[in-house]
């Protein structure tokens, strides 16, 4: 029998302030705002459902050539973060998904990204959010990260901070009270877990 003197140190999740500049955030938030949007799911985009109890917000897919700036910047810093933080195995990046939260309650109940069914195919490993809006142009609508129990922790609200976490790791968007937020949403695939 052994027993290991090195620390087991797991980050439940990280952020990075200044990803994205403000003019960038706001490049994208114009942008995206052109894209068609639909209110998002539960499940899979293709085949999930609409439940406004647990899901009340509408998404676009940021899936042509005007936004590679945006996929190079994402790649770049997953590798960075991935490589930093967790050194997960990974493949891809799925389509960017363009959050927006701009009515009343709107809001995304506790959930995990990741897909728990090996017949979609790779699984999502990691999770990451970047905050596009100005946190003075809103109220609610906070991002929270459960570290353990009934503890969630509400992550920075600065624009062009990005958040990344495991997939599997819980959390939620509190209900919008005011204003409008408008988030970039990612999730990187990989292969089975060993």
């Amino acid at each position: 029998m052994s027993w290991s003197l090195k620390p087991n140190v797991f980050h439940s999740w990280i952020f990075e302030t200044n990803f994205f500049t403000i003019e960038e955030c706001n490049r994208i938030v114009d942008t995206s705002l052109k894209l068609q949007l639909n209110a998002g799911k539960i499940g899979a985009e293709q085949d999930g459902v609409l439940h406004e109890k647990v899901r009340k917000n509408s998404v676009g897919w940021l899936n042509d050539g005007n936004y590679d700036w945006i996929y190079r910047r994402m790649v770049d810093g997953v590798e960075g973060i991935n490589k930093k933080y967790w050194n997960f195995d990974l493949d891809f990046i799925e389509d960017l998904q363009f959050t927006v939260y701009d009515k009343l309650n709107d809001h995304y109940d506790y959930h995990i990204d990741m897909n728990m069914d090996s017949e979609m195919g790779p699984y999502r490993k990691l999770s990451f959010s970047i905050q596009l809006s100005n946190p003075n142009d809103y109220e609610g609508s906070e991002l929270q990260i459960n570290t353990g129990g009934p503890i969630y922790n509400t992550v920075p609200k600065e624009q062009g901070t990005l958040v990344a976490f495991p997939s599997f790791i819980m959390h939620k968007v509190t209900p919008l009270t005011r204003g409008k937020r408008y988030s970039l949403v990612a999730w990187i695939h990989g292969p089975n877990w060993k």
